[in-house]
């Protein structure tokens, strides 16, 4: 410390425990919403489009509130498996030119309706990153994020 004399020993441990980079300090969460308190989930691929509804009993129907009664527990089971993805990595520099990223239009995309919104949260799914993870963006971000590539297991098993 430069206002004093005296010298002291750290553990390495708090030194190796300093982050080194803004990512490495970053929240990794990818979803900050709560997933009891949705009315509406999209997925769409270039082959189908899933939309799921919830009616006026709280029940989560397919296509929409007078289509087929989904079993709670699937749906709730894939909110807990999208909800507990984390953020693997952040792209530098990545949004100039989404195309590479298979981003540009992206392969899925998954857009899920808070109770009390009317403009949806939505997550692209785009192409294979070298780590093996996907590329992927998150809503109206201006970043490209990298996530475990269990994710399109998730968007398109369940339905």
């Amino acid at each position: 410390m430069s206002d004093r004399d005296n010298i002291f020993v750290l553990d390495e441990d708090l030194i190796h425990a300093v982050p080194r980079g803004v990512n490495e300090v970053r929240s990794k969460q990818l979803f900050f919403f709560d997933k009891d308190k949705l009315k509406r989930i999209e997925i769409h691929d270039a082959d189908k489009s899933i939309v799921l509804v919830k009616d006026k009993d709280k029940e989560w129907r397919r296509d929409n509130v007078k289509g087929e009664v989904l079993d709670f527990n699937l749906v709730k089971e894939f909110l807990e498996d999208l909800t507990s993805m984390k953020i693997e990595d952040f792209v530098e520099g990545g949004l100039g030119n989404l195309a590479r990223f298979g981003l540009s239009p992206a392969k899925t995309r998954l857009l899920v309706w808070p109770e009390e919104s009317s403009v949806p949260i939505s997550l692209s799914i785009g192409g294979d990153t070298p780590a093996g993870h996907v590329y992927a963006r998150s809503g109206g971000g201006n970043e490209v994020i990298e996530l475990d590539s269990r994710v399109r297991k998730v968007l398109h098993t369940y339905f």
